[in-house]
């Protein structure tokens, strides 16, 4: 179902060959990071569209990888493939089995493998698929991803959206159509790793407080470190009152002779405006110390 179009250019009198285009929809339950590797590969380069004659919304983007445009519209979350429990997994089920793509991405996550296998099952039955596990940094199949494809009978791909991992991976597969048919079995799929957490963070009413707990000790921390203030009084081990003395005493030593308007301006001026940013550079640094951990 892959489309190549030819186009004549007069000028030269040759015919121009436009960028072959390949189109898939991106199936998965709620809370995959299926959105999240919709963005990685896409970017910016969103609409939105609607299904005829209803008001739920898909998006749609598209990305070039070599000598192909590759077209994705990512379907609203499917938890239950065997009976979606309203019409926007109804709509959403519908679309994957029967739209106009050349493939679905079937998108999974540790703590959904068995819905994901069950949606998967049905959709490769009658179309080309291609079985992505997201969340591998967290959690993961102990099969490496051969060893799934072949357990499976469909092409594998392992990615990290959060992370980037993989993501290069799957836009090659999905630019060479590496998708493929098979009556998939019903089987488990063994994990390792840190399941609890692959489950945790995807309910948002346990991962919303947890993430604003971590922003409230990244604010402590940094009030505790570098300004020295906290809700509990001074701390002892601030940087920035430890580095006020040292900066004032350089600033002290910038004396012109015979030329106290050069000094006022080299003290007063261009010194302190350099100790200001000096004195903003551990907040900066904390903050990427906390984000990055």
């Amino acid at each position: 179902m892959s489309r190549s179009l030819s186009v004549s250019d007069s000028s030269l009198g040759v015919a121009v060959d436009s960028p072959r285009v390949v189109k898939y929809a991106l199936a998965g339950a709620p809370n995959v990071g299926k959105s999240t590797i919709f963005y990685r590969l896409v970017g910016r380069r969103v609409k939105i569209a609607n299904y005829p004659g209803k008001t739920l919304d898909k998006e749609v983007g598209s990305f070039v990888e070599g000598e192909t445009r590759v077209e994705l519209s990512d379907l609203p979350g499917i938890f239950n493939a065997k009976d979606p429990r309203d019409e926007d997994e109804r709509l959403a089920l519908s679309d994957a089995l029967k739209g106009d793509y050349d493939g679905v991405v079937v998108v999974a996550a540790p703590h959904v493998m068995k819905e994901s296998i069950s949606l998967l099952r049905m959709l490769a039955k009658v179309r080309k698929v291609l079985f992505v596990v997201n969340m591998v940094d967290i959690a993961g199949p102990i099969l490496d991803e051969e060893g799934l494809s072949s357990k499976l009978g469909v092409p594998v791909i392992y990615v990290s959206a959060a992370k980037g991992m993989g993501i290069q991976k799957l836009r090659r597969a999905l630019a060479d159509n590496l998708c493929g048919m098979a009556d998939v079995p019903d089987v488990d799929v063994e994990l390792k790793g840190r399941l609890w957490q692959a489950r945790l963070l995807s309910r948002p009413a346990i991962a919303v407080p947890i993430l604003l707990g971590i922003l409230m000790l990244t604010l402590v921390a940094l009030l505790f470190f570098v300004d020295g203030t906290t809700p509990f009084g001074e701390s002892p081990f601030a940087l920035e009152p430890a580095m006020q003395p040292i900066l004032d005493r350089i600033g002290s030593l910038l004396v012109v002779p015979g030329n106290p308007l050069l000094s006022l301006l080299l003290r007063n001026g261009i010194w302190s405006g350099v100790s200001v940013v000096i004195l903003f550079i551990p907040y900066v640094a904390a903050v990427a110390f906390f984000m990055a951990i």
